[in-house]
């Protein structure tokens, strides 16, 4: 009797001590989140921030290219000095000054090309200014290509250059939310779209 008694003790601490080890290795619960970096970098303040000033400066840039597509009889380092000073973050008085004298030059010159170009007959001198004006318009021309070239490759280096900016602060805001909210792991939504919690909007909140 005894020894059956102290079977059924042996045989009950057995099974404690091995559901104690199997809860005491058992992994800790994983928690997961999505975040959709797109979403939250373009509706970020910064974002939305940095979307406004590339679309100013693109329409700088395409109103530079414009101005002188239409305007272009004016010597190049004018032409040049003009680009320098349109392109300047945030030029001076005496700069301003300087662009507007160029551009008014510019469009003057222009004007009276087109002008005696529709002459029927035009005299000597008129003949010699036409063809001194014309060569400054084709020097302009010539520099039209390359400037759009110039300026949609500055253009696209700062875009990508914001851009990571963004996207590493976005990543950051990301990472203090996880670790804020014990998440063991985030993932982009594209990778997995179901199945997680979306913490694209407490992380946009961090990120403002």
């Amino acid at each position: 009797m005894i020894d059956r008694k102290m079977s059924l003790v042996l045989i009950a601490v057995v099974f404690g001590v091995a559901a104690f080890a199997l809860s005491a290795f058992q992994p800790q619960t994983m928690k997961f989140a999505v975040v959709n970096l797109a979403d939250l970098a373009e509706k970020s303040k910064l974002g939305m921030r940095e979307k406004k000033n590339f679309d100013g400066l693109r329409t700088k840039y395409s109103s530079l290219i414009q101005f002188m597509n239409t305007n272009k009889v004016m010597k190049r380092e004018d032409a040049s000095k003009l680009v320098e000073i349109w392109r300047a973050e945030k030029p001076t008085p005496a700069q301003t000054t300087e662009m507007e004298a160029i551009k008014t030059a510019a469009q003057k010159n222009s004007d009276e090309l087109r002008t005696l170009i529709s002459k029927l007959n035009p005299t000597q001198e008129e003949q010699t200014k036409i063809r001194e004006m014309s060569s400054l318009a084709q020097g302009t021309e010539d520099m039209l290509d390359q400037l759009d070239k110039l300026l949609g490759q500055a253009m696209q280096a700062q875009a990508s250059a914001k851009q990571a900016d963004v996207l590493n602060r976005a990543r950051a805001a990301v990472q203090k939310v996880g670790k804020r909210d014990g998440y063991t792991l985030v993932l982009e939504s594209n990778v997995a779209p179901y199945g997680a919690t979306d913490i694209t909007d407490d992380a946009l909140k961090v990120m403002d």
